[in-house]
């Protein structure tokens, strides 16, 4: 395990410490196999010509079918981080529930761990959120050609640094919301950027599912959102890497 020192470190808010891996395929695994003896605020971060990613380690005060909640906080504050680092008037979406879209183009997904056998009752030891973004696509002749997902890079992002040095205060602000507001703070800051991907009204409920309002008296079309997570959709598990 390597942290951060020295120059070029991440600068990061107190109490985050920045623990720096070769290979962003593993961040997600590392951060998840030191979870329990580093603590809340390590964060796990690996940068390659074609992936960036960032794993940060929570420990939840609430049972998991609360504690889960806090993905929302995550997606919101790297939404907020990538809408600050790229270009004017551009967007960034998600799509449920768990991948991030730049002008409808995927630009990469997020993802939540607990110990395995943590059941919906149970206070989870620690939690990872972790997210992984398409740097670059160098393996493609033609990235023109797949316009089904984008890069930083052809993007014109900030350097990814900046992206994770954002993302982590964003965060702050998230939990803080959420600690003075409430969820709806981070729910409906996640919801504004999934509706911006399409015409639906959306609501997300106490277990973190995605409701999708009726006529009335009707009941509303649900999503799981642990279902959907654990699906995975934007990721490539051959490549273990975003979908391209």
């Amino acid at each position: 395990m390597l942290s951060a020192a020295g120059e070029g470190a991440l600068v990061l808010p107190p109490l985050f410490e920045a623990v720096l891996i070769a290979d962003p395929s593993d961040v997600h695994a590392h951060a998840c196999r030191i979870a329990a003896q580093s603590g809340a605020g390590t964060l796990v971060y690996a940068i390659s010509e074609e992936t960036v990613a960032l794993a940060i380690v929570l420990e939840p005060d609430k049972p998991m079918v609360a504690a889960r909640l806090a993905f929302f906080a995550g997606m919101a504050a790297m939404g907020d981080s990538l809408a600050f680092h790229c270009v004017p008037e551009r967007q960034v979406a998600f799509a449920w529930p768990d991948e991030f879209l730049f002008d409808l183009a995927r630009l990469g997904g997020a993802r939540l761990a607990v110990p395995e056998g943590t059941g919906d009752d149970d206070v989870p030891e620690w939690m990872v959120f972790s997210v992984e973004l398409i740097h670059a696509r160098p393996s493609l002749a033609d990235p023109g050609a797949y316009p089904g997902s984008t890069s930083l890079v052809e993007e014109e992002f900030d350097p990814p640094e900046a992206i994770i040095e954002s993302f982590t205060r964003h965060l702050m602000r998230a939990f803080d919301a959420m600690a003075t507001e409430g969820m709806s703070a981070v729910t409906t800051a996640y919801l504004e950027r999934l509706q911006a991907n399409t015409d639906r009204d959306w609501m997300i409920d106490g277990r973190g599912d995605l409701l999708q309002r009726g006529e009335p008296g009707a009941a509303p079309t649900r999503q799981s959102l642990s279902i959907g997570l654990a699906a995975c959709r934007w990721y490539n598990p051959v490549r273990k890497a975003p979908l391209l």
